[in-house]
C-alpha cells in the first residue's frame, strides 16, 4: 500500500470512527472493509485500528462476546502489536467486556497485563484507577490480602495525584476488604475516611454507598442503633439527590433481622420489594426473596423459605445471573438439609450451587457449600466421599481469611472426626477451632474494653467538670441571693423581652406575606419550584441561593421553610453586609447583662430567635474572613456561647445564605473560606435574572396589579395592551424587585379602573421628564398609601412611614389631604 493510499485509508477509519456512536452499523461495515485492505497489504497500524474499532462497535451495541473475538485478535499477537499505542487501549477495552460478562478471572488478567506494561514509575490516573479495579476484582475472588495490596498502591498514587475521588473509592473498597476479613474497626476507619472525603467533594452519590457500608460494618460489631442511624442517614443522602432508596430500605431491613426486629425486617424488605417491582428491577427482587427466604428458615419456616428462595432462583436463572442463582441453590439446599424427605434435593441443589461457585472462581462458597455436602454424606454414612470433600475444604481453608468460614469448616471436620472415630483428629480439630474462636474473642474484647475505657475517661471528665460547675454555682448563689428580688425582676425583663422579640418576628411575617409566591412559566421557575420541594424534605440542609439582586432570593428562602418541616417555628432574615466584626457575636450569639459596656439587659441572639427554624443569610460574601471563623465554629459544634457567658446552649437550625456573587471564585482567590463555602452550599440553587425569562414578565404584571389592587382598595378591571411590549424592551438590571416597585407606582397614579401606558415610569424608555413627579406629589401619594393602610390612623401611618404623628398631621394640613380627599381618590 502506498503512502498516499495509506493516508486515505487512515482518513476513512478516522472518519469512521467519529460516526461510531451515531451510526454504528456502518461503522461496522467500514471497518470491515478496511480491515480487508490492510490485512491484504500487511499494514499492520491500520490493522489494528480497524480491529479495536469493531470491537468498539460490538461494544456499544453490548455484544461483548462479538466485541472480544475482534480485540483477541490483537491481544493473542501481543508480539506484532505490543508496541503500538493502540495495544494498551485494546486490553483495556477488552477488561471492560470480561467485566460485563462477569467474568472475574479473565478481567483480572487482562488488567495485571495492562498494570505490568505501565511500570511501577508510571504515576498516571489511569495507573491508579487500573490498581483500583485490580483490588475490586481480587476482593471478588475472596483474595482480599492481594485486593488490600493493590487498594494501599492506588491510595498513594491518588495521594501524589491530588484525586480526591479516586481516593475515596479506593479508602472504600480497602474497608470493603477489611470487612470481608473480619477486622471490622479497620473496616469502619477507612469507610470514615472515605465519608469524609465524599463529603468534602460533595459527592452524595458516593456518600450514600458509603453510609450504606458504614451501617454494615457497625451492625457486625453489634452496635445496631448506630447501625440504624447510619443506614437512614444513607436514605436521607439518596432522597436528596433523588436516587432510589430501595437498596437503603433492603440494608435497614437486614439491621433489623440482625437486631431481632423480625416484624419490622419484613416491613423493610417488602417496602423494598414493592419498589424494585414497580421499576421492574427482577435482579433486586431476586435478591429480596432471597433475604425474606432467610428470614423464614431463621423462623424455622421451611415452607416459606423455600417458597421464597425458589422465587428467587426463578429470576435469576431468568437474569442469567451465576452469582445470584448459586446463592439461591445453595440457600434451597441449606433449607432442605433441615427436611428429612427433601435430602436428595439438598444435595442435588448444592451440587450444582458448587458447580457454579468453581465456575465463577468464589473460593468461600467453594469451601461453605463443600462443608454443607460433607455434613449430608456424614448423615447418610457416606464417610470415604465425605472425607474426600473435606481434604478438598481443608485446601481452601488454608487459603481463606474469612475467620467465620475457617470456624464453620472446623465444626463439619469435628463432626467428621467424630463419625469416623477418630478422636485423637477431632480433638485436635477441635482445639483448632477453640484458639481461632479464643482470638476473635479476645479482638473483640479488646475493643469493647478499649470503647468502655474512653466511655469511663468521657464520663469522668464530665463528673469533674459538674463538680466544678456545682461548686461555681454554690458560690454564684450565695451573691444572687443578696440581690434575689433585683435578678427576679431582670427575669421578668428578660421573659418579656423574649415576647416582643416573638411579637417583631410575627409582624415581620405579616408585612412580608404579599411577596412570598415564586410566579413565572419559564423552564428555571419550574425547576427551582422542582428544587425547593426536593431540598425541604430535608430539613437539615444547608441550603446556598446564588442569583442577582432582586431576583427573590429571600422569597425562594421562604418557600423552602414553608415547605419544610420547620414551617411552624422561626424564619428569621440576616443581612450580613450590615453587620460589623465588632457586634458578630453580640448579634449572633446574644450576649448577658454587663458583658460589656453598655450591655444593661441580656440579648438574645439570632440563633436562638431562630431555634427549630431558618436563619437566613443574605449577602454572605460580605462577611470577613474574622466573622467566617466564628460562624463555621458555631454550625460544626452545633452550639454557641453568650458574650459574657461559659453556658453552651445547643440550637438546631437550618442555614439557607444568599449571595449576588461568585462564591466558588471568591473561595478560589482566598478570599471565602472553602470549609465554610461547603457548609453552606450542601445544596445551590441558582435563580435567573428577569432579562433571562422575560416570558414571564406578563405573569408578573398581572401577579403584582392583583396584589396592589386589594392592598390600594383599587379595582383595576383593564389593563393597556401598550405596557407589556413597553415592559419587555427593558432589562430590569433590578429584576423582580424593580419590576414589583414599577407596577406599585403604577397603581398608586393610577386615576380609573383601567391601567395606562402613561401610568408606568419606565427607565431607557421614559426619557422625557413629563411622567417625573414633584416632591409634593410624592409626599402626597406616600402619606394617602400609609392613611390607607391604616384606616385613616395617624399614629400608625406615622410608625409606617418613620416619623412622628405631628409631622403627619402638618404635612396632611399642607397637602390637603383628610378623609374626603381619601374617598375621592
Amino acid at each position: 500500500m502506498d503512502k498516499k493510499t495509506e493516508m486515505i485509508w487512515v482518513a476513512v477509519i478516522e472518519e469512521c470512527r467519529r460516526s461510531l456512536n451515531s451510526d454504528p452499523g456502518n461503522c461496522m461495515t467500514s471497518a470491515r472493509e478496511i480491515l480487508g485492505q490492510a490485512t491484504s497489504t500487511g499494514n499492520r497500524e491500520l490493522e489494528i485500528q480497524a480491529l479495536y474499532t469493531l470491537g468498539e462497535c460490538e461494544f456499544l451495541q453490548e455484544d461483548y462476546t462479538a466485541c472480544l473475538e475482534w480485540l483477541n485478535k490483537v491481544i493473542d499477537n501481543e508480539e506484532k502489536w505490543k508496541d503500538d499505542p493502540l495495544f494498551e487501549k485494546t486490553l483495556r477495552l477488552a477488561g471492560q467486556s470480561y467485566w460485563e460478562t462477569g467474568s472475574i478471572d479473565l478481567t483480572l488478567d487482562i488488567y495485571t497485563r495492562i498494570v505490568a506494561i505501565q511500570g511501577e514509575d508510571t504515576d498516571t490516573v489511569l495507573r491508579a484507577r487500573d490498581l483500583t479495579n485490580i483490588g475490586v476484582l481480587k476482593m471478588r475472588q475472596g483474595n482480599y490480602r492481594d485486593s488490600i495490596v493493590s487498594s494501599e498502591k492506588a491510595i498513594r498514587l491518588f495521594q501524589e495525584l491530588k484525586d480526591d475521588n479516586g481516593m475515596g473509592f479506593s479508602l472504600g473498597n480497602l474497608g470493603n476488604c477489611h470487612f470481608k476479613l473480619g477486622q471490622y474497626d479497620k473496616a469502619l476507619e477507612y469507610q470514615r475516611l472515605a465519608e469524609d472525603i465524599a463529603r468534602k467533594t460533595g459527592a452524595l452519590s458516593f456518600l450514600g454507598r458509603t453510609m450504606n457500608s458504614i451501617s454494615a460494618i457497625l451492625l457486625k460489631l453489634g452496635r445496631f442503633e448506630e447501625a440504624l442511624e447510619a443506614g437512614q442517614q444513607a436514605m436521607k443522602v439518596k432522597e436528596q439527590i433523588n436516587e432510589n432508596i430501595d437498596g437503603c430500605l433492603t440494608n435497614l431491613g437486614i439491621i433489623c433481622k440482625n437486631w431481632n426486629n423480625t416484624e419490622r425486617a419484613l416491613e423493610y424488605f417488602h417496602m423494598a420489594l414493592e419498589a424494585f417491582r414497580d421499576r421492574g428491577d427482577r435482579s433486586n427482587m431476586a435478591m429480596l426473596y432471597n433475604n425474606i427466604g432467610n428470614l423464614c428458615l431463621d423462623a424455622e419456616d421451611y415452607e416459606n423459605a423455600l417458597s421464597h428462595f425458589n422465587q428467587a432462583l426463578s429470576l435469576w436463572r431468568e437474569l442469567h445471573d451465576k452469582a445470584g442463582t448459586m446463592s439461591a441453590l445453595s440457600n434451597i439446599g441449606i433449607t432442605c438439609m433441615q427436611l428429612p424427605e427433601s435430602s436428595d434435593k439438598a444435595e442435588s441443589c448444592l451440587a450444582e450451587a458448587l458447580r457454579l461457585a468453581r465456575e465463577l472462581g468464589k473460593m468461600d462458597m467453594i469451601a461453605s457449600t463443600l462443608a454443607s455436602l460433607v455434613e449430608i454424606d456424614i448423615a447418610r454414612g457416606n464417610l470415604a466421599l465425605a472425607q474426600d470433600k473435606y481434604r478438598e475444604c481443608r485446601e481452601l481453608l488454608d487459603c481463606s481469611d474469612a475467620y467465620e468460614l475457617k470456624l464453620e469448616l472446623y465444626q463439619t471436620g469435628v463432626d467428621l472426626y467424630r463419625a469416623l472415630g477418630e478422636y485423637s483428629s477431632a480433638l485436635d480439630l477441635y482445639g483448632e477451632y477453640v484458639t481461632l474462636k479464643d482470638q476473635v474473642f479476645t479482638k473483640e474484647n479488646q475493643r469493647q474494653i478499649s470503647e468502655m475505657q474512653t466511655r469511663f475517661e468521657t464520663e469522668r471528665k464530665e463528673k469533674e467538670a459538674e463538680i466544678y460547675r456545682l461548686k461555681s454555682i454554690e458560690l454564684a448563689e450565695k451573691n444572687r441571693q443578696i440581690q434575689a428580688q433585683k435578678d427576679a425582676l431582670e427575669k421578668t425583663l428578660e421573659d418579656l423581652e423574649k415576647s416582643e422579640i416573638k411579637y417583631n418576628l410575627v409582624a415581620e411575617e405579616l408585612k412580608k406575606t404579599i411577596s412570598i409566591d415564586l410566579v413565572g412559566e419559564h423552564n428555571s421557575i419550574r425547576k427551582i419550584t422542582e428544587l425547593i420541594s426536593i431540598v425541604a424534605k430535608s430539613d437539615t440542609t444547608n441550603v446556598l441561593i446564588v442569583g442577582e439582586s432582586g431576583t427573590g432570593k429571600e422569597i425562594v428562602a421562604r418557600k423552602i421553610h414553608q415547605c419544610s418541616n420547620r414551617k411552624a417555628k422561626s424564619f428569621y432574615g440576616v443581612n450580613s453586609a450590615a453587620v460589623p466584626d465588632s457586634l458578630f457575636e453580640s448579634q449572633f450569639f446574644g450576649h448577658e447583662k454587663n458583658a460589656f459596656t453598655g450591655a444593661e439587659k441580656t440579648h438574645i441572639g439570632w440563633f436562638e430567635v431562630a431555634d427549630g427554624g431558618t436563619l437566613f443569610l443574605d449577602e454572605i460574601s460580605s462577611m470577613s474572613v474574622e466573622q467566617q471563623v466564628k460562624l463555621l465554629r458555631a454550625l460544626e459544634e452545633r452550639r454557641i456561647i453568650r458574650v459574657g457567658s461559659h453556658h453552651e446552649i445547643p440550637f438546631n437550625v437550618r442555614i439557607i445564605s444568599a449571595t449576588n456573587v461568585n462564591l466558588f471564585e471568591m473561595v478560589r482567590q482566598k478570599q471565602f473560606r472553602e470549609d465554610l463555602y461547603h457548609r453552606l452550599a450542601a445544596f445551590v440553587i441558582h435563580i435567573p435574572p428577569l432579562r433571562m425569562r422575560k416570558e414571564d414578565i406578563p405573569l408578573l404584571l398581572e401577579y403584582f396589579v392583583k396584589k396592589f389592587s386589594v392592598l390600594l382598595g383599587k379595582r383595576i378591571r383593564k389593563i393597556d395592551k401598550t405596557i407589556v411590549p413597553a415592559l419587555l424592551q427593558y432589562d430590569f438590571p433590578g429584576n423582580v424587585r424593580e419590576l414589583k416597585n414599577i407596577i406599585e407606582r403604577a397603581l398608586i397614579v393610577a386615576d380609573s379602573s383601567a391601567l395606562k401606558r402613561s401610568h408606568f415610569l419606565i427607565p431607557d424608555t421614559d426619557t422625557g421628564i413629563a411622567n417625573v413627579q414633584t416632591l409634593d406629589e410624592l409626599e402626597r401619594l406616600h402619606i394617602t398609601r400609609a392613611l390607607q393602610l391604616t384606616g385613616f390612623n395617624q399614629s400608625k401611618a406615622a410608625e409606617l412611614l418613620g416619623v412622628e404623628r405631628r409631622v403627619v398631621a402638618r404635612k396632611m394640613s399642607r397637602l390637603g389631604i383628610n378623609r374626603q380627599s381619601l374617598a375621592d381618590s
